[in-house]
């Protein structure tokens, strides 16, 4: 759940759960499903390897127990029993690319004969300066019924035990708020036997066993060899850093740059299949790759099914953030020809419209497939 909500499918299609923890920002989705979990990490270096529990590996805002030598090498987390119960929330001013307002993760377990909260391990980011269990909701959960009107006592206590901070996301007085409405709500539909539906976001392209680029070592007077576009291509990568800038620099301009920061995804490519924002994609990794841009969706002949429907359904307005969600919308029809209205909002949460056209954007999905046929 708490995986779902991190960025968009662009940014995880190149993203780690390692990544989001080693950041150590309070605000990272996966931090407090990780805590609550009471996962343990496991820390490889040149002396050797050592594992120490997640809730131990933050020191404060930004910070862990990482040394200068040190890398996270992988993430344990104990199985659940027949017993426990959980659930994670987030709470975001959109429903993508939004750091959280507040987010937390829940995990209880409930006594078989007695039918009384034996672990309450509730972790609530956002709010401090590092994700950690409350100590306050275990202590007052510890031993009573999960019920409703359980529920709404715990999120007083919530409210009451943190501190939270002020900034452009929200006040404190929002955030104690809808921290204590969050809870209430989750222990409430826990009480009830909720389980969210299993979900599987649209991918845009990513899979296991895709092909990886070359780890050869490569410095800036090297050469980048890929395939872009169907087209076999080599040039220094000289000092642009991204795939973004090699593309415009190198092959076409055709991938714009919009944020830089993979927020608006008007630089989405397709590397190995895999849709991305090829302003945060180091150069490099392109190399032995295959790269399609927005120039490779169409051939000589005839325009991509995408590209005919956003056209017939008006769905160019300005046209700056188009070359990214064409490029978005092909690889999401590629995996699936029949999106819902759901899906299809989630598969382009990563791409934004200034002129805020999404209307026809989603409508030309909507009838759109791969073959290019009506539905």
């Amino acid at each position: 759940m708490a995986c779902l909500e991190i960025g968009s499918a662009q940014l995880r299609n190149r993203a780690t759960v390692v990544g989001n923890i080693v950041t150590a920002s309070p605000a990272n989705d996966t931090i407090s499903a990780l805590v609550a979990l009471d996962a343990k990490v496991i820390i490889d270096s040149s002396e050797g390897s050592r594992e120490i529990p997640i809730r131990d590996f933050f020191t404060g805002f930004r910070k862990t127990v990482l040394n200068r030598s040190e890398l996270v090498r992988s993430i344990r987390m104990p199985r659940w029993n027949k017993h426990t119960i959980g659930t994670w929330f987030k709470v975001g001013n959109r429903s993508a690319q939004a750091i959280s307002v507040v987010h937390a993760g829940i995990v209880l377990e409930i006594d078989e004969v007695t039918d009384a909260i034996t672990r309450a391990d509730i972790a609530i980011g956002s709010v401090s300066e590092v994700v950690s269990v409350s100590e306050a909701l275990r202590e007052y959960l510890i031993g009573k019924k999960l019920r409703g009107a359980t529920a709404k006592a715990a999120a007083q206590v919530a409210g009451e035990a943190i501190s939270p901070i002020d900034d452009i996301r929200g006040t404190a007085t929002y955030r104690q708020a809808v921290t204590k409405t969050a809870i209430q709500r989750s222990l409430v539909g826990l009480s009830e036997g909720f389980v969210p539906s299993p979900q599987v976001a649209p991918l845009l392209g990513w899979n296991l066993g895709q092909s990886v680029p070359s780890q050869s070592e490569i410095s800036t007077v090297s050469e980048i060899a890929c395939e872009v576009n169907g087209t076999s291509v080599a040039a220094p990568m000289g000092a642009n850093s991204t795939l973004l800038g090699w593309l415009r620099a190198n092959i076409s301009t055709g991938t714009k740059e919009g944020c830089s920061e993979g927020e608006c995804g008007a630089c989405t490519v397709q590397l190995n299949g895999s849709a991305v924002m090829s302003c945060l994609t180091p150069t490099a990794q392109a190399d032995g790759a295959s790269v399609v841009t927005i120039e490779g969706l169409a051939t000589e002949e005839q325009l991509h099914p995408v590209q005919e429907r956003f056209l017939e359904e008006f769905a160019v307005q300005c046209g700056f953030c188009t070359p990214g969600f064409l490029v978005a919308a092909a690889t999401l029809l590629e995996e699936n020809n029949s999106p819902s209205d759901d899906e299809i909002e989630s598969a382009l949460a990563g791409n934004l419209c200034r002129c805020t056209g999404y209307y026809s954007i989603i409508k030309s999905l909507r009838h759109s497939d791969k073959t290019g046929s009506g539905s």
